[in-house]
């Protein structure tokens, strides 16, 4: 099956869970108020807390380690409803500003 959720959100600065009912196979953060394209890109195989980045007028893209995307409720035994986290990333995940998050299924089953 594939599905994708779409969701618009105000960045918070910090962590933000993002409930979806599955366990994304991609997930794509876009800050909309910023002036330039700034975004976050993750896909399943890549590191928790991961993404590959993009910053308009910077490095065009960077891969990251921290602050980026992670799954969540991916264990069979995780009480965590399924979903993502958008990590506290200081170009996307900006206090006050509009931000959008699609998730996409990719395939049957939660991906796990």
């Amino acid at each position: 099956m594939n599905e994708v959720a779409v969701f618009a959100l105000v960045g918070t600065g910090a962590a933000i869970d993002v409930k979806c009912g599955f366990v994304p196979a991609y997930v794509r953060v876009v800050n909309i108020e910023s002036a330039t394209v700034e975004e976050l890109e993750w896909f399943r195989g890549m590191a928790d807390a991961s993404a590959i980045k993009t910053v308009t007028g910077t490095v065009a893209r960077t891969k990251i380690t921290t602050n980026g995307i992670t799954p969540l409720g991916a264990g069979a035994a995780d009480a965590v409803e399924q979903g993502f986290r958008i990590g506290a990333d200081t170009d996307v995940n900006v206090a006050g500003e509009d931000i959008v998050a699609f998730a996409y299924r990719g395939g049957p089953g939660n991906q796990f």
